[in-house]
């Protein structure tokens, strides 16, 4: 695969994360339950993912890189990703012993589709991808790193550091 190519699927790659990392700092409920320190590493991943979501798209068209190369990417980008989760979760699901149980099933589908949805609330920003006149920064979502960016401030203000 050529390097144009290569860099085809990292720009799909980063789309990706990109909408995944907007869902996630936008809406808080993947976050509501879990351990501090593992939702602040997510929270900052989130916001490094939608600081740099357009590096290597710019790179790919500065080098000529047309549209149609990107989206194949992202369609085989999308296609691995979804192969590759579902496979993992076949194995998680065997080893606890509900591969088959339909109310497993079920509900992953219901988390998924309906509430909080995740997949069905990224279906148009990744359809956005196949306009002609896509760019990542037509969806400028830089108030959530200023967002972040103050709550660390303050953060690091109110937090008594040893010695």
């Amino acid at each position: 695969m050529s390097a144009r190519r290569r860099l085809a699927g990292t720009v799909a790659s980063e789309h990706l994360t990109a909408i995944l990392a907007d869902e996630m700092l936008t809406r808080k409920e993947p976050m509501a339950g879990a351990d501090l320190r593992i939702a602040q590493l997510w929270l900052w991943h989130g916001i490094e993912e939608t600081e740099h979501k357009a590096v290597a798209f710019d790179v790919h068209v500065a080098v000529g890189g047309p549209v149609k190369e990107r989206r194949h990417a992202l369609l085989l980008n999308t296609f691995f990703l979804l192969k590759d989760t579902m496979r993992n979760l076949c194995i998680m699901l065997q080893k606890d012993g509900k591969l088959w149980s339909l109310r497993e099933w079920s509900s992953g589908f219901h988390y998924l589709f309906i509430k909080p949805g995740i997949l069905r609330r990224v279906l148009i920003p990744w359809l956005r991808f196949f306009r002609k006149d896509f760019h990542p920064w037509q969806h400028d979502n830089r108030y959530l790193i200023d967002a972040w960016e103050q709550q660390q401030e303050t953060s690091e203000a109110t937090t008594a550091y040893p010695g």
